[in-house]
């Protein structure tokens, strides 16, 4: 999603420390992740042919990148799924790559205008009303009450948002639905004086208490 000028910046930057100005970052490996289905440039007020002429494939170096593609759902591969939510997900999953491919027929909101809207299906959306927090969380953490203390039910779920305020709203009434009292610990900026350790600020650098 970042502008093509950057990765081009890098390129020449890479191309002058490493001394071969014609090859592509200097001769180095570069790894690049992203997907062109998801989420693109963005332009401030820009068109369609504003986002895609700054994306990364209109690079001068990109004919010389190699694309592999990742194809197998890891959510489909869990033994323990039931036979509900396999179906589910794999319905999901049809949906989204029709979306990413093009070949869901959009929708038009007004006559005559583009017809570049989707409709999205009920059974994917989590009702938006009174209780909307509720019913995400429900929704993406379902047996929070007796598996909070789960390991591995909790690395599998999680909850993406767009600002740190959404972040705190969740972590907040998320924290609450967990038995017990919070309990917030603070670090320390400097290291505890000791007669044994007379010269641990020389040891260890002050630095490493806010890692």
């Amino acid at each position: 999603m970042m502008h093509r000028h950057i990765f081009e910046t890098v390129d020449r930057t890479f191309r002058d420390i490493c001394g071969k100005k014609l090859q592509p970052f200097g001769g180095k490996l570069i790894v690049f992740g992203g997907d062109f289905e998801q989420v693109l440039p963005v332009v401030t007020k820009g068109g369609r042919a504003d986002i895609v002429a700054t994306s990364i494939s209109r690079s001068c170096f990109w004919a010389y990148c190699k694309v592999m593609h990742l194809r197998i759902n890891m959510r489909l591969r869990d033994p323990c799924l039931r036979c509900d939510e396999y179906e589910r997900l794999r319905q999901l999953e049809n949906w989204i790559l029709s979306v990413g491919n093009g070949t869901l027929p959009g929708i038009s909101l007004e006559d005559g205008s583009e017809a570049n809207w989707i409709q999205i299906p009920f059974e994917f959306l989590i009702p938006n009303d009174n209780h909307r927090l509720d019913n995400l969380i429900s929704e993406i953490y379902p047996e929070l009450s007796t598996r909070y203390n789960d390991g591995s039910y909790i690395q599998k779920h999680c909850i993406l948002t767009a600002t740190n305020n959404d972040v705190d709203q969740l972590n907040s009434q998320i924290l609450g639905m967990f038995p017990g009292s919070c309990h917030t610990y603070l670090s320390s900026g400097t290291f505890q004086e000791s007669s044994e350790h007379p010269d641990i600020d020389d040891i260890h650098p002050s630095e490493i208490l806010h890692v």
